[in-house]
């Protein structure tokens, strides 16, 4: 088992491998590699204890020391406990990181504003330009020396967003393969600029009376044939999700299987605090 390494993968890939939850949509596997480079993602049977082949992973993991790391699972530094805490900001605190590929890892250690700004675009490009495309999101340290997602900055808004998108459509695609006659629509996540100030929000759409999958979104729009209006998903969440709403986290990322549509008086409570992504239109049915 010595040849067993940590790599991040998306989440949606996980099927039966070893994993563990690492950032949303992204979680941490084990793989051998071979000669050439290859990867063979480990299943439960490959390992006596998951506990005992993670930390064997993590105990004899080459620690590269440098800001861009190119090599087979490279990803997989960023699991590694104080890895990326090594790396101190040029200006006080922790610095950033991307693994655009599953194979490539990027540190920025000039974490102010115009840098973030470039790095940020920079890992959404190798992302889309990546031969094994992992994750165009901005990581830092947290509380207890935890990778976790960078959020605090403007600029990093899109990679999360985006991650989410394509993760979501990766599971569409192979939900909608295996759907039977009758079953739940499954529902899009969409990626647009919101009108208001332009920043990167994700979309999905609720059909009155549809049972629907629903990815998680910055805003549902939930939609009858003569109206229609918007609404932020926390908001949307705290109104409906004990009466209208089963989590499946069976599916992975997590969906939401609808089975009651919300009643005359949700909905206009709901239009109330509408988002203004949408000009909108009250219920009338």
């Amino acid at each position: 088992m010595s040849d067993v390494r940590l790599v991040l993968r998306p989440e949606a890939r996980v099927g039966a491998f070893v994993a563990r939850p690492f950032a949303p949509y992204v979680v941490a596997s084990l793989g051998r590699v071979d000669a050439l480079g290859d990867v063979r993602y480990l299943t439960a049977g490959d390992v006596e204890s998951v506990d005992g082949a993670f930390e064997l992973a993590r105990r004899t993991a080459v620690a590269h020391p440098g800001t861009i790391v190119r090599a087979p699972c490279a990803s997989g530094l960023l699991a590694l406990p104080g890895w990326l805490d090594r790396f101190e900001a040029r200006n006080g605190g922790h610095s950033i990181a991307s693994a655009p590929d599953r194979d490539v890892v990027r540190v920025l250690v000039d974490t102010s504003s115009n840098a973030v700004r470039r790095f940020a675009d920079d890992m959404i490009r190798a992302f889309h330009e990546a031969e094994r495309p992992l994750s165009p999101a901005l990581y830092t340290v947290g509380e207890g020396g935890n990778v976790v997602p960078f959020v605090s900055d403007a600029s990093a808004a899109l990679g999360h967003a985006l991650l989410a998108s394509s993760s979501y459509a990766e599971q569409k695609t192979r939900l909608d393969a295996g759907a039977r006659a009758g079953g739940p629509f499954v529902a899009e996540l969409l990626l647009v600029e919101h009108r208001d100030d332009a920043r990167p929000v994700t979309v999905t759409t609720w059909g009155a009376r549809v049972p629907t999958l629903l990815p998680r979104a910055d805003i549902v729009v939930l939609a009858a044939d003569s109206w229609r209006f918007a609404v932020a998903w926390s908001t949307l969440e705290s109104r409906v999700a004990a009466t209208c709403w089963t989590i499946r986290s069976d599916l992975r990322p997590m969906r939401i299987e609808t089975r009651a549509w919300p009643s005359r008086s949700v909905l206009d409570a709901l239009f109330a605090v509408r988002d203004p992504f949408l000009e909108g239109a009250p219920p009338t049915d």
